[in-house]
C-alpha cells in the first residue's frame, strides 16, 4: 500500500514525477552529447556548405514541430473540455477537425521543406 504525503498525494506518485523529470533531461543531455559527436561526421561527409544547407532545414524543420506542438495543444484542450461536459458530438466535430488540421499541416510543410532542400542543395561554388 502507499504512503500519503502531506499534501494527499501519494509517494509513489513523487517517486514517478522524480524519475520523468530525471529520464526527461537524461534525454536532453545525451540528444546534447550526440550531436556534438556527429558534428564532426556531417562535416566531412558532406562538407561546409552542404553542412549549412542541412542546418538551415533541420532549423525550419524544428520551426515546423514547435507548429504542430501548437495545434496539439489546442486540440487537447478543446477535447478535454467536450469530453468533460459530456458533448460527444462536438468532441467528435472537434477530433476530425483536428485531425484534418495536423494532416494538411504536416503536408504543406513536407512539401515545403523538399521544395527548400530542392532549393538549397545545389552544390557548392567552386
Amino acid at each position: 500500500m502507499a504512503e500519503v504525503g502531506n499534501d494527499g498525494r501519494t509517494k509513489n506518485y513523487e517517486k514517478a514525477y522524480r524519475r520523468a523529470l530525471i529520464s526527461g533531461y537524461l534525454q536532453i543531455g545525451m540528444t546534447m552529447a550526440v550531436q556534438v559527436a556527429v558534428v564532426p561526421l556531417y562535416l566531412e561527409s558532406l562538407g561546409h556548405y552542404q553542412f549549412g544547407v542541412l542546418v538551415i532545414l533541420l532549423s525550419f524543420l524544428t520551426y515546423a514541430a514547435i507548429g504542430n506542438m501548437w495545434v496539439a495543444a489546442g486540440a487537447t484542450r478543446l477535447l478535454g473540455e467536450c469530453h468533460a461536459r459530456g458533448e460527444t458530438e462536438r468532441f467528435l466535430l472537434g477530433f476530425a477537425v483536428a485531425k484534418w488540421f495536423s494532416a494538411g499541416y504536416a503536408t504543406v510543410l513536407s512539401l515545403a521543406a523538399a521544395l527548400l532542400a530542392l532549393l538549397l542543395w545545389i552544390p557548392p561554388p567552386e
